[in-house]
């Protein structure tokens, strides 16, 4: 009777590692392809990431025209990264979409009147006839399975934080002004031109609302340079910690190595030193002032004819040159003022035919510039803010 039960839990044995044989062999399939569907969800996604990149350059390059160039791009890179020849059409027209981004609810919505985002969607699906194929599942009637991916890329604005003129209340200009290079003009609640203004590639004109830009007769300028946007004014309206580092001599810029606070600013100033005054500046006509940072607790006043320059490289960010008041700040006519960062906790007024005017200037409340201004932008003096006139990135 003895061999006989050993037999028989042999024979019990088999059945179950069959079992355990088939289990293994189902997870061991099942493995090889959620492995390669993640692979080709990984490369769904690289197309997707590449394409909608591509179609936001064509926003910035041919904004009056995206709904077409953009398409165009974007299909381009779908098919040199997956050609429709080997993974069928992973992506139609229809799944490009054009519209706006929100930065605060990280959201996208198609459509609006200030088109600066796309979102595109690739796909591996049935309906479409080109569906991921599975390997060993289909032994388990699994023969293909569905898969997309999706990307938004968004195209940025001028860089308004370190370049330009900036107000939290109102920017106006005078006639003849003429805005170029990597320069923003930012009016939160108003900007406005004089006669014959000019804005030439790449600079931008914002404020909140674009029904809050307003211009005199015969504007030259294209309708992509004007953008809507609320951005703070963290300097002006932080000026008294804005000074306060100075005084400290955080974050200054490598030409400035000496801090000097005073009561009232010397009539020799020295190359390279900070001056903080603890009261009102105030200079008169034909000045000439090269590589110092004058800030005040109070305000700032110059006469005519002066010469306000820094020697140092303005596209570099190597600034030596930084007019910083807890209130006014005022420069006459017939000025020159060359790589010079302007910050005002009040006003910043500027008279006509100031010369040379490149400057990064942000103001708590207005800014007001008179006739003939000729304006370029410069980096910040105060920290390493980048100043690109714009830039595409993907943000979902």
């Amino acid at each position: 009777m003895a061999p006989r039960r050993r037999n028989a839990q042999r024979g019990s044995i088999m059945p179950l590692f069959c079992v355990a044989l088939a289990l293994l062999f189902g997870f061991g399939a099942l493995s090889i392809d959620v492995g390669y569907f993640y692979y080709q969800k990984a490369r769904l996604q690289i197309t997707a990431d590449n394409a909608a990149l591509a179609a936001a350059v064509a926003i910035s390059e041919t904004p009056g025209d995206y709904e077409t160039t953009g398409p165009a791009y974007a299909l381009s890179i779908v098919e040199h990264n997956m050609p429709e020849s080997r993974y069928g059409a992973v992506l139609s027209e229809g799944e490009i979409e054009f519209g706006t981004w929100d930065e605060n609810t990280k959201t996208f919505s198609p459509g609006g009147s200030d088109i600066r985002a796309v979102r595109v969607t690739t796909y591996r699906r049935a309906s479409n006839d080109n569906a991921a194929s599975t390997f060993f599942l289909r032994a388990f009637g699994f023969k293909a399975v569905d898969i997309q991916a999706r990307a938004v890329a968004f195209y940025a604005l001028g860089d308004c934080s370190s370049n330009g003129v900036r107000a939290g209340n109102e920017v106006t200009f005078g006639e003849d002004a003429r805005i170029s290079g990597n320069t923003c003009i930012y009016g939160r609640n108003s900007v406005s031109f004089g006669e014959d203004a000019e804005i030439m590639q790449p600079a931008k004109v914002g404020a909140l609302n674009l029904s809050d830009i307003n211009f005199g007769e015969d504007p030259t300028y294209p309708e992509s340079a004007l953008f809507a946007d609320d951005i703070p004014m963290d300097a002006s309206n932080n000026i008294a910690q804005v000074i306060n580092d100075i005084e400290a001599g955080a974050g200054l810029p490598p030409a400035i190595t000496n801090v000097s606070v005073v009561s009232k600013l010397p009539k020799t100033l020295t190359n390279g030193t900070a001056y903080v005054v603890n009261g009102n500046v105030n200079i008169g006509e034909d000045y000439d002032i090269e590589n110092v940072i004058i800030a005040a607790r109070g305000r700032i006043s110059f006469g005519e004819d002066g010469s306000i320059t820094n020697t140092n490289n303005c596209s570099s960010g190597a600034r030596a040159i930084g007019l910083y008041a807890t209130q006014n700040i005022s420069l006459g006519e017939d000025a020159t003022a060359r790589d010079v960062e302007i910050v005002s906790g009040n006003n910043v007024s500027i008279s006509e035919d100031v010369k040379g005017l490149s400057v990064s200037i942000e103001a708590a409340n207005n800014v007001t510039i008179d006739e003939d201004p000729q304006i370029t932008g410069c980096k910040s003096a105060l920290g390493t803010v980048a100043g690109s006139s714009a830039s595409v990135r993907l943000v979902l």
